[in-house]
């Protein structure tokens, strides 16, 4: 089975507007990330062209469809092994705008969901800020559907990010910033994955060399710093 490589579609998404841009189909390497409870770091290598180089923008969103949306944050140039200058794109996945807004009240509560506290601090800081210049353009929150434990919770000294990471990875729960260009919206969700390790699920695609879905593999072991034997002795003298 060989996969084709995906279409990397180009927004731009600013205070102003929320505009389709074109798409790269031309590249030759990709590391595209995606994260349970955070962002992650994409990559991009693409030939420089005048179509690439209009498109490959700082502050442009690169989008697979039915995946997910990442920001072109670093722009680089470089000359591969044939002499030819090629591009290496970096950004993280769009989460990262979250990164981007400090929470600007004091959150204080005694009995509520970790899943309510999460949308709370990002509806209070970045959807409905009392200063509306605070705003994130186009995002918004999906329902709450109670996900977690109820417990006391205060924090005034922290980026909404970073919250958010602290609450999601005390009882592995999951969020992220759906990008939907087709109405225009960046919806933050809080959600439950499922253990997929405990069951065959249709969903597990499997990985293997003799698929030809992976063209590679390295196998690296090292036992230079193998210990078996451990030597514990006091303070006072005697024997060991």
């Amino acid at each position: 089975m060989t996969l084709s490589p995906p279409e990397l579609l180009v927004y731009k998404v600013d205070n102003v507007e929320f505009t389709a841009l074109g798409s790269i189909s031309q590249y030759t390497s990709l590391t595209w990330p995606d994260k349970y409870n955070g962002y992650d770091s994409f990559e991009l290598y693409a030939p420089v062209t005048e179509h690439n180089r209009n498109l490959l923008q700082k502050g442009y969103v690169l989008y697979i469809k039915k995946r997910n949306a990442c920001l072109i944050e670093i722009i680089d140039s470089e000359f591969d092994e044939d002499g030819k200058r090629t591009y290496l794109i970096k950004g993280r996945t769009i989460e990262a705008l979250l990164e981007s807004r400090i929470i600007w009240n004091p959150y204080s509560c005694t009995s509520r969901y970790i899943s309510t506290i999460m949308y709370d601090i990002v509806n209070e800081n970045c959807v409905n800020p009392t200063n509306p210049s605070r705003k994130i353009p186009y995002l918004s929150c999906v329902k709450d559907t109670f996900i977690g434990n109820k417990i006391e919770y205060q924090e005034s000294d922290s980026t909404v990010y970073k919250a958010l990471v602290d609450l999601s990875q005390e009882q592995e729960i999951g969020f992220t910033i759906d990008f939907l260009p087709e109405s225009k919206k960046l919806q933050f969700r809080v959600y439950q994955g499922n253990d997929l390790s405990k069951y065959s699920d249709p969903n597990c695609i499997l990985l293997s060399t003799t698929m030809e879905d992976i063209l590679s593999s390295d196998y690296y072991l090292n036992i230079q710093a193998d210990k078996n034997v451990a030597l514990v002795a006091g303070e006072a003298t005697g024997s060991k």
